[in-house]
C-alpha cells in the first residue's frame, strides 16, 4: 500500500495555535547524489512480481533501521502554458533509536506568479518522543499543540514511496557487477500514480484551480519509480509523476512532481541548523 502522501509534506493548511504557524506543504523534487560508480550489467526485464518483492522488502528493511536518516528533496509544478504555481522542499528526517526521538526539519518555498499573496516560505522543525511534540527552531524546546498521531502522519509523508504492483507496466533492473556492491538500480513504469496520490494531486489542483476536480479523470503523463537497492536496502528513490486536468472552460493544465529520498548513512540524528 502506498503511503497516502508521497510527494508532499502532509496537512495542505495553515494552522496557528500558542504563537506557531506551520503549514505544510505540497510538492517535491530532488538531486540525489550517484550512490556508487560502478561497472553495470545490461539492463534486464526481471518478473514484474520479482521487482515489487525486492522494492517491498528494501523499504521495509530500511524504514525498521533503529537509526534512519533520510534526506528528502522535492518539486511540485502547476502549468498552464505559463506556471501557475511551483512549490519546492528540501528537508530531513531522523530516527534516534536509543533516545527514542524522531526530528524532522522541512523548508518549502512556494511561488504564484500570478497571485504572490499566495507565495510562502515556511520552515518547520520538529522532534516527537512518542508522547509528546516539540518546535526545536528555537534555542530550546517548545512543546507544539500537535498530537503524536498527527506528527506520525508528517513523518509517513515523507518516507519512501510504496507502488501497488498491479499498477506496474514495465520494470526494469541493472545489477551492479562490482564484487564489493550486492545490488543495483531498479525502474518501474506505472500505468497510473495510486489512488491515494492522485487524490491529494486532485486536492491540489481543486484548490489551485477553485473548481473541482475529479481524480479518476486525471490523465496520466508519466508515473515512473527509481530505486537504488544495496544490501536488502533501499538507498535511494526517486518518483516522478506528472497528470493533466482538463478544466471546466477546456484548457489543459498539468501537475508534475517529482521526489527524491536518499538514505543518510552513518546518522547519529543531528539536526542540521541551517538545513544543509
Amino acid at each position: 500500500m502506498e503511503h497516502k502522501y508521497p510527494w508532499e509534506v502532509v496537512i495542505l493548511e495553515r494552522k496557528k495555535k500558542n504563537g506557531l504557524i506551520w503549514l505544510a506543504v505540497g510538492g517535491l523534487v530532488l538531486a540525489v547524489a550517484a550512490v556508487a560508480v560502478a561497472v553495470w550489467a545490461p539492463w534486464r526485464e526481471p518478473d514484474r512480481s520479482e521487482v515489487y518483492v525486492m522494492a517491498e522488502q528494501a523499504i521495509v528493511k530500511t524504514e525498521a533501521k533503529e537509526d534512519l536518516g533520510l534526506q528528502i528533496s522535492s518539486a511540485a509544478m502547476i502549468t498552464d502554458n505559463g506556471t501557475l504555481r511551483k512549490t519546492d522542499t528540501n528537508g530531513y528526517i531522523y530516527k534516534v533509536g536509543d533516545q527514542g526521538r524522531v526530528i524532522v526539519y522541512v523548508n518549502t518555498k512556494s511561488t504564484t506568479p500570478e497571485d504572490p499573496s499566495r507565495d510562502f516560505d515556511v520552515t518547520v522543525s520538529m522532534v516527537s518522543d512518542g508522547q509528546k511534540v516539540y518546535d526545536i527552531s528555537g534555542p530550546e524546546e517548545t512543546e507544539v499543540d500537535m498530537t503524536c498521531q498527527e506528527f506520525d502522519q508528517i513523518v509517513s509523508g515523507l518516507s519512501f514511496y510504496r507502488y501497488r504492483e498491479e499498477d506496474a507496466v514495465e520494470v526494469r533492473y541493472e545489477e551492479n557487477e562490482l564484487e564489493a556492491f550486492d545490488g543495483g538500480e531498479l525502474s518501474v513504469t506505472l500505468s497510473r500514480p495510486g489512488a491515494e496520490t492522485l487524490d491529494a494531486i486532485a486536492g491540489s489542483l481543486s484548490e489551485m484551480l477553485a473548481e473541482p476536480v475529479d481524480p479518476e479523470k486525471l490523465v496520466t503523463v508519466e508515473a515512473r519509480v527509481d530505486m537504488s537497492v544495496y544490501d536488502g536496502e533501499l538507498r535511494a528513490q526517486s518518483c516522478n509523476f506528472t497528470v493533466e486536468h482538463t478544466c471546466q472552460d477546456g484548457r489543459k493544465v498539468r501537475y508534475a512532481t517529482a521526489t527524491h529520498v536518499v538514505l543518510l548513512e552513518d546518522s547519529q540524528g543531528e539536526l542540521p541548523t541551517d538545513g544543509t
